[in-house]
């Protein structure tokens, strides 16, 4: 269980990561 978390929390924080500097964008561009 703990490789499986450790080896899918970067994927998570890195997904997280890019909507959220999604979101930030379009509300700038808006």
């Amino acid at each position: 269980m703990q490789g499986i978390l450790s080896f899918h929390f970067p994927l998570f924080v890195s997904h997280h990561h890019f909507m959220t500097a999604t979101i930030l964008r379009v509300v700038k561009y808006c």
